[in-house]
């Protein structure tokens, strides 16, 4: 499905200049808005909302399995960190996204279709705007916060994975110039963002 949606788009993977931040955003912003206008549900099985995953046994990861494998691993000589290291901090990750997750789902964030893999490379770019969104098989009804919040980290992140605040302003300045945003659901997403982190961290490792 991705090779043959990319056969037919010309273009390149989007990078993260910040022209291509903001052309991201506000397609982003439209995708949500027309999601919205035409009632879209599309409830898949087997791929709940982030409010709903269990975090300790997934499509992505189980726990146990991942625990047993870091016990198991030996030092790699080259990043010298310890396996013990590693799963205390992974640890103490999965317990801060489970706390998380517990505060976002007494917020009444709201639901709408999202495309569920938005970043740069299921982007493809041509002269300056986005020619497909590719990829597709993570699509749910899911928080348009985290979805907002997910392309903020994707779109913004250094190469030491640090959040610039000043592209991810940008970012959202551009998603709402395409939809509007209240300052409730922009605090959301900051709060979202707190927990993007250590959520692909556990998924990294576990692939």
């Amino acid at each position: 499905m991705w090779q043959r949606s990319h056969d037919f788009a010309e273009g390149n993977h989007a990078d993260r200049s910040k022209t291509n931040r903001k052309v991201a955003a506000s397609f982003l912003a439209r995708i949500h808005q027309v999601s919205v206008e035409l009632g879209l549900a599309c409830h898949r099985p087997m791929y709940p909302p982030m409010g709903a995953l269990n975090y300790y046994s997934n499509r992505w990861w189980n726990w146990g399995t991942i625990q047993a494998y870091i016990r198991e691993a030996t030092p790699d000589e080259a990043c010298e960190i310890e396996p013990a290291w590693i799963l205390d901090r992974l640890t103490v990750s999965l317990e801060e996204i489970t706390r998380s997750v517990q505060t976002l789902q007494q917020l009444d964030l709201p639901l709408l279709q999202v495309h569920g893999d938005f970043y740069r490379r299921n982007l493809i770019i041509f002269n300056g705007r986005i020619a497909a969104l590719i990829d597709w098989d993570e699509t749910r009804i899911d928080w348009r916060a985290w979805e907002i919040g997910r392309a903020v980290w994707e779109f913004c992140k250094t190469a030491q994975c640090e959040l610039n605040l000043t592209a991810a302003r940008d970012f959202i300045e551009a998603y709402r110039l395409h939809y509007s945003l209240t300052c409730w659901t922009l605090l959301r997403i900051l709060i979202l963002e707190n927990i993007t982190l250590p959520y692909w961290a556990i998924k990294i490792v576990s692939a």
